[in-house]
């Protein structure tokens, strides 16, 4: 396998993980949540966040086992084959343009506040290339500043949650809900996959396994320490919302709403300001992360080795780069939010399904104690329960990526067999 600098230590694989959750979720799914929950809201978060966190520990599980760069491709392919492994990481690929493409446009539409039409016509397409192209340079540069850049990020773009959350619970605490369900069940799963989406990403931190210090130790606590962490700022957050609105429906961004109670139209553009930031780093964590997936299943010859290509000067995978990049601004200039949220989401809840399994055969092997089947068991329930509230429209388009990954898949193999019997001969 090609060399890459381990230059990522456990901070910076706690901030990949946290920028993979932290996007444009946190600041589009408050008023949705009201809408689908209403009071219970933020317990329902809690309800979801459990689940997740087992997920977490059995990405952690995967992730003490092996230090290769590709995080569910490599857990897939040891587990079940080549074959497997690359529809894991073909699936996951989608996941990630189309989590990027559509957090790509919300940051366009929070652009828009302070610049207004920058989210229509030309001027969106412009800007959204712009956006890309400087990601992707940066990346090509060297992970050690593009990591530096997401530390920054992530520091700057809590605060304003944090000042929300405090603000909220101390000045309207007499209109905090109390613990309660649902009065309507059904629309929760109507919002399960949006939540879901807001949920995931913070098996981001797997991909850069092989650019990570000692990752078989530092993985495990950044992946479960970020689920943790973020269940917990998305409760106070949605609780908060809950308590400063009551019962308020805003005509735009539900947080900039809530600030705007709290300090006027300074704590609006201030929110707005911090959407930005946080939709930011999402987007450079991912442009950090996701290129190391197609470099690997090159790496391994599941895809031509043109994306296994490494710059000689910065040793990172600038081939792999490039693609994405492309291919993310493409789909951001053409397609719309929540579509795109969606689409993610149920890509990843098959991924996330394969290394469930993947860790169950692993456990098996090891001869594990039936509680550690815990995590994985309840993990591949709660996917397939999200695969199920999936509409007719995303499940074609995904069976349509799906039809071309494999075409992909089987021309790279035939081409590679075809390149080996020529040197026997």
């Amino acid at each position: 396998m090609s060399k890459l600098k381990r230059e990522i230590g456990i901070i910076g694989a706690s901030f990949i993980a946290l920028n993979g959750i932290i996007g444009a979720g946190i600041f589009a799914m408050p008023q949705a949540l009201v809408d689908g929950a209403g009071a219970a809201s933020p317990y329902l978060i809690l309800v979801f966040g459990a689940p997740m966190i087992l997920i977490a520990m059995a990405f952690g599980a995967l992730a003490s086992r092996s230090d290769q760069t590709g995080g569910p491709v490599a857990y897939a392919s040891a587990a079940f084959g080549r074959a497997t492994g690359f529809g894991v990481g073909w699936l996951y690929y989608l996941a990630r343009l189309a989590a990027m493409a559509a957090n790509t446009n919300a940051f366009m539409t929070y652009a828009a506040v302070f610049a207004p039409g920058a989210d229509q016509g030309f001027a969106r397409v412009v800007a959204i290339a712009t956006i890309v192209l400087a990601l992707t340079a940066l990346n090509v540069v060297g992970v050690r500043g593009a990591v530096r850049a997401l530390n920054l990020v992530t520091l700057v773009k809590l605060l304003p949650l944090a000042a929300l959350v405090v603000g909220g619970l101390v000045l309207f605490a007499e209109h905090i809900p109390t613990p309660q369900a649902p009065e309507n069940s059904a629309a929760v799963g109507g919002v399960s996959l949006l939540l879901l989406y807001a949920f995931v990403g913070f098996e981001m931190a797997t991909l850069t396994a092989g650019e990570t210090s000692n990752a078989r130790r530092a993985l495990p606590r950044a992946l479960v320490g970020a689920i943790v962490a973020m269940t917990l700022l998305y409760f106070l957050v949605q609780l908060a919302y809950v308590a400063i609105m009551q019962g308020r429906t805003p005509e735009g961004a539900p947080l900039a709403a809530a600030a705007e109670v709290l300090a006027g139209s300074w704590g609006a553009q201030a929110m707005a300001a911090a959407a930005m930031v946080s939709i930011g780093g999402n987007l450079l964590a991912s442009s950090i992360v996701t290129p190391r997936l197609t470099f690997a299943m090159a790496d391994e010859g599941a895809l031509p080795r043109w994306f296994a290509g490494v710059n000689a000067r910065f040793a990172t995978p600038a081939n792999s780069i490039l693609a994405f990049g492309l291919i993310v601004a493409v789909l951001a200039a053409s397609s719309a939010f929540v579509w795109l949220a969606v689409m993610s989401a149920l890509a990843r809840m098959f991924v996330y399904l394969a290394c469930m399994g993947a860790l169950v055969k692993r456990l098996r092997i090891d001869g594990a104690r039936l509680l550690l089947y815990a995590a994985p068991v309840l993990g591949a329930g709660l996917c397939a329960w999200a695969i199920a509230q999936a509409k007719l429209d995303a499940w074609a388009f995904l069976g349509g990526f799906a039809a071309v990954g494999a075409a992909i898949y089987a021309a790279t193999r035939w081409f590679e067999r075809r390149s080996a019997v020529g040197a026997r001969g």
